[in-house]
């Protein structure tokens, strides 16, 4: 369209009100948020119009929703039982808050196998199951081997480094049969999302930990007072590179773990939680990571 100098065209355009539709996902039994979990915002056509994903305190959002009634549900995919929520968003009122779900707990898939709640774990496991094997083989040339679980650890093979052959670039962590060290890592492993990787240790019990800052953007430490690592030391999982060494007190003495944790890209803590056993699990502390 041509304007004439010294015109003032008239415009007509519509406006379009939106609005937004937020809650928190929770699991019935332990009122515990879910984390993770992709949710869906379904039109009255049936049509998917939004998918989102719960955060790691099971909150969610979706925003610049058109004026309409919708249904809020868990990916069917996942196949877990949280039962759908009907939310209308209507012009005097644009925005729905407190539309929560509630996980009930396990469901029986189409091949009989049991899904849990927590289905971005499984989807992490599958992802280290998989990277476990070849860091078996790829590691076995610094001394690492295939052993039964020590007292507390979980089912499952535990890769136990053996300290005087370790090639890394650090002091290895302590293990725990080196001393009275209340807690022991059993194991790690990484999950990639869409917006973010999982890293994930299952523990002996709970800890306490601190996040901080490393070298540069690319680095970032978890120091765990008072834990003993007997997972694999060294590692590569999906983009994140890890490396597990002993903390010191001024005496020398080892009274932890401090992991390293690199990537090629910058990243930062996107969100953290020390998660209480539950479905057969034990005690996991994971770090969400913000890869840039």
């Amino acid at each position: 369209m041509a304007l004439r100098p010294g015109s003032m065209p008239h415009l007509e355009f519509p406006v379009v009100e939106t609005g937004a539709i937020d809650g928190t996902i929770y699991a019935a039994e332990s009122k515990d948020p879910v984390q993770g979990i992709a949710i869906q915002l379904v039109d009255a056509d049936g049509q998917v119009v939004m998918t989102t994903e719960a955060a790691y305190d099971g909150f969610y959002t979706f925003e610049f929703v058109r004026p309409g009634t919708y249904t809020v549900r868990v990916d069917p995919a996942l196949q877990v039982n949280v039962p759908p929520v009907t939310v209308t968003v209507a012009a005097d009122e644009l925005f729905a808050s407190g539309i929560d779900l509630t996980l009930q707990g396990q469901v029986s898939a189409a091949d009989g196998v049991l899904v849990t709640a927590d289905s971005q774990a499984a989807a992490d496991q599958a992802s280290f199951d998989e990277e476990f094997e070849k860091a078996l083989v790829a590691e076995s040339a610094e001394g690492v081997t295939a052993v039964e679980p020590r007292s507390g650890a979980e089912n499952g093979r535990v890769a136990q480094p053996y300290h005087e052959t370790h090639n890394g670039t650090l002091t290895p962590a302590p293990h725990s049969s080196d001393g009275s060290l209340s807690a022991v890592v059993h194991r790690v492993r990484a999950g990639k999302h869409p917006d973010k990787v999982r890293f994930v240790m299952e523990l002996s019990g709970p800890v306490n930990y601190k996040i901080l800052p490393g070298n540069d953007a690319h680095e970032m430490i978890i120091e765990l007072p008072d834990v003993a690592w007997d997972a694999v030391i060294k590692g590569q999982s999906n983009v994140v590179s890890y490396e597990a060494e002993v903390f010191t007190d001024s005496a020398g003495k080892a009274i932890g773990t401090r992991l390293h944790l690199k990537s090629d890209k910058r990243m930062t803590a996107d969100g953290q939680d020390l998660l209480k056993p539950a479905d057969g699990a034990g005690h996991r502390l994971y770090v969400d990571l913000k890869l840039i």
